[in-house]
């Protein structure tokens, strides 16, 4: 593990205990994308430090109320001072097959859930912001309902023409969307495969 001026900069991938000492009081973006490329077994926070903690397989960054890493049988926590899952927070967890988003989440972030061993995702009204990635490189995730309370999707152009060649992004899901709500609008505007719950 690498730390600069306080924050979790790079982690040694050969340890399968993930320790966040009491002097770290940040992380900067690569925590969440190489977290989990060879699976931690576990996550602990040392005695003192008061801006993480773990939560039923989750390590969350409590001062951006953010799920920064998580395990394979990990549950997402159902309460107010969790609102975000980082970029790939729960990447390369083959493992995971089904995962129940909780109406406290509002953003879910780029690859946080991609290529993983997901085949049933449950997304919670409440849901704001999701980047289409975040369930990305899932093969045997191919439907995905889109509550009406998501109001912004991100994108990522480079990504697009990559993933339209491997069709293995988002490209291969059929998203399910309410009618007339933003998430039914964008898929139209975009081509995306989709089909409208009538409600």
């Amino acid at each position: 593990m690498e730390i600069k001026n306080n924050v979790i900069v790079s982690l040694d991938k050969k340890d399968k205990n993930l320790v966040v000492p009491k002097n770290a009081v940040g992380v900067e973006y690569p925590i969440s994308d190489i977290c989990n490329v060879d699976g931690f077994e576990s996550f602990v926070v040392e005695v003192g430090n008061e801006h993480f903690y773990v939560e039923s397989g989750c390590l969350i960054w409590r001062d951006k109320k953010m799920i920064v890493a998580g395990l394979k049988d990990a549950k997402i926590p159902e309460d107010k001072k969790v609102e975000k899952i980082a970029a790939g927070a729960f990447m390369y967890q083959s493992e995971l097959k089904e995962i129940k988003i909780p109406k406290n989440i509002k953003t879910i972030g780029y690859n946080a859930f991609a290529s993983t061993g997901l085949k049933k995702v449950e997304l919670s009204e409440g849901l704001e912001t999701l980047d289409l990635y975040a369930f990305g490189f899932n093969e045997e995730l191919t439907k995905l309902t889109i509550p009406k309370s998501v109001k912004k999707f991100i994108t990522h152009k480079v990504l697009e023409e990559v993933s339209m060649l491997s069709e293995m992004g988002y490209k291969n899901k059929t998203y399910r969307v309410y009618k007339n709500t933003y998430a039914h609008r964008y898929m139209k505007k975009n081509g995306l495969k989709f089909e409208v719950i009538d409600e």
